[in-house]
């Protein structure tokens, strides 16, 4: 479970964010929209602990933690993920590698994480040579070889096709209830389909966040309910 508590982000004096209380609750995937700008990859670099808050506090499983802590205890999933130069086992292995696992034990998680997201047999293959839709199972691998308590996902479908949305979409539930997961989407039919719960970012603020199925249907803020329609909110 990670929350935050009246969190501030500012670059040059401008607000980009302001969260004052954002809960993924254990096991669970907690979906993250909103307009571009409005500041849903920065909850992302704020919560994975690659930039710093100016204000309030992040928690896992109820304890205030560090930048530190929580770069070891996250791993954060671009929309366009980078291999590194080498083989696709190699790029699977190399968290385990960096984190002291022995050069035999990190192959074996390696593939064991290949082997979940559907690339075993494209272990000896050079990363550099997959398709997008490989090339984001290959960062899910990397990140399963982590083993993070909470998976940070920011668009990881956005640029793949149909086919390929489906693959991610059911590994994702797979891993479901044993890893938390956030996941910032533009794709609101996709947050509807594999989020318990949900949160609207607008202005640069979290407007709402709640039971999937009630925000999308039920929720009483007009400004809200003009964002899930779809209409222009300014």
């Amino acid at each position: 479970m990670i929350t935050t508590l009246n969190l501030r982000k500012a670059y040059q004096g401008k607000v980009v964010l302001q969260a004052s209380r954002f809960v993924a609750r254990q096991g669970e995937l907690a979906a993250v929209v909103g307009p571009s700008g409005a500041g849903k990859s920065t909850l992302l670099r704020l919560l994975a602990g690659l930039e710093p808050a100016d204000q309030g506090s992040i928690a896992l499983s109820g304890s205030p933690v560090e930048a530190a802590k929580l770069r070891r205890s996250t791993c954060l999933v671009l929309q366009q993920p980078i291999a590194f130069r080498g083989s696709v086992l190699y790029n699977a292995a190399l968290a385990p590698r960096l984190l002291g696992a022995s050069r035999r034990e990190a192959q074996r998680l390696g593939l064991e994480a290949l082997e979940q997201v559907g690339l075993a047999e494209l272990a000896k293959q050079e990363a550099h040579t997959l398709s997008g839709g490989e090339l984001v199972r290959l960062s899910l691998a990397r990140a399963l070889t982590k083993r993070p308590e909470v998976l940070l996902l920011d668009e990881a479908t956005a640029n793949l096709d149909p086919a390929n949305v489906a693959k991610i979409e059911a590994l994702l539930l797979a891993l479901l209830p044993r890893t938390t997961m956030v996941m910032v989407t533009h794709n609101l039919p996709q947050a509807r389909r594999l989020s318990r719960t949900t949160a609207v970012l607008l202005d640069n603020e979290l407007a709402a966040q709640g039971p999937t199925p009630d925000l999308f249907d039920t929720y009483p803020d007009p400004k809200v309910r003009a964002f899930i329609r779809g209409e222009m909110v300014f």
